[in-house]
């Protein structure tokens, strides 16, 4: 088998840059995925911020500028509060896009306000919640497979957990020209993807999140 360990840090807001791991099978492979939270072997980090990994692996094509766009999903990890996630899958020759997330870190802070600050119980001081979103994504496969990194384009987040939820969610008619995908269980939290296809009207979705 073959291994490859590349970095990453995981974005805290939805402008903020992105890295994606390109991957070129050559011949049919069995790829395993495994994604660690960078630091998250300290003994304090249990204490103090575990991110919600999750890993994402999509069919993928890149034009001539190398502007990626997503395609079928292939495989997954669950989206779980853990120091590490991962998943395997069979892939036939062509080229695939590695997606990594975690969002429990994202902070919604205004202008003059500062960063939002976690602390350890075994600590008296508070660290940053960025210093805790740095990432290790390893790689390991039957046959030698090509791996790239580079900077995404501002929506593929949003494409990666759109293609995720209509693939995975349970889906939900709720009026003429809007559909619902909701994934829950097992997802360490809530995903809700809502689509509308109506030309002259828009949608307001507002989740109330208060009791969970």
């Amino acid at each position: 088998w073959h291994e490859v360990r590349v970095q990453g840090t995981f974005p805290n807001k939805a402008s903020s840059p992105m890295t994606v791991t390109a991957l070129t099978v050559v011949e049919r492979t069995a790829l395993e995925f495994a994604l660690f939270q960078e630091g998250s072997r300290r003994s304090d980090t249990v204490d103090s911020h575990l991110l919600d990994l999750c890993i994402m692996v999509f069919r993928a094509s890149f034009n001539s500028g190398n502007k990626l766009t997503l395609g079928r999903l292939m495989a997954h990890s669950k989206r779980a509060v853990k120091k590490f996630v991962g998943c395997d899958v069979m892939l036939e020759p062509g080229e695939y896009a590695v997606v990594c997330c975690a969002f429990n870190h994202w902070h919604t802070s205004m202008p003059g306000t500062s960063v939002a600050q976690v602390s350890s119980p075994t600590s008296n001081s508070g660290r940053s919640s960025t210093d805790f979103s740095g990432y290790i994504l390893a790689i390991y496969s039957s046959r030698q497979v090509m791996v790239e990194q580079f900077e995404a384009q501002p929506m593929t987040l949003a494409d990666a957990i759109i293609l995720l939820t209509e693939d995975k969610g349970e889906r939900h008619e709720g009026r003429e020209g809007m559909t619902c995908y909701y994934l829950t269980h097992g997802w360490a939290g809530l995903i809700v993807v809502v689509e509308n296809r109506h030309p002259k009207s828009f949608l307001h979705v507002q989740c109330d999140c208060t009791d969970s």
